[in-house]
């Protein structure tokens, strides 16, 4: 019996809510702009998270490193390093658009003789306030200024 009342209860303020939410939006008038989209959108919600929480914005960076490392490495490995950020055909737009704003570093063009323990992407402010690299094995990890300076660097040929 209470089982009863209490999914009675539920389906009726379902449908109450339901009806609250289902407000139909006037169309604009001929020639008058559309409303503008409300909220934040993925991007503000990611960079909000990135400054609250420097550890989201560490493992972001992190992730988007490790995939230009493992593309990078592929090609270096078949004898073409990369020479530009074309080359790397299956990489995501939005951590293309990072490389291509400066917000990362990529070394293109590496040597042949390259070790593997060599950085080849690192966020731009390493070298002052140190942040996330990727060296040519794919291997991702963090590092002051300090380390960063004393770390073998690909070279280009």
């Amino acid at each position: 019996m209470n089982a009863t009342r209490w999914l009675s209860g539920a389906l009726l303020g379902l449908a109450m809510l339901t009806a609250i939410g289902c407000k139909k939006h006037a169309a604009p008038a001929e020639g008058a702009n559309p409303p503008p989209e409300e909220g934040p959108t993925k991007e503000d919600i990611r960079k909000g998270i990135g400054k609250m929480l420097p550890s989201v914005q560490r493992h972001d960076a992190g992730m988007d490193l490790r995939t230009i490392a493992q593309m990078y490495a592929a090609d270096h490995l078949l004898g073409s390093a990369p020479k530009k950020l074309e080359d790397l055909q299956n990489l995501d737009r939005r951590t293309a658009g990072l490389v291509k704003d400066g917000t990362y570093v990529v070394i293109w063009n590496a040597a042949p003789n390259t070790p593997g323990t060599a950085l080849i992407a690192y966020e731009k402010d390493v070298p002052m306030a140190g942040g996330m690299v990727a060296d040519l094995t794919g291997a991702v990890r963090r590092m002051t200024p300090l380390e960063f300076d004393a770390a073998p660097k690909a070279v280009a040929r």
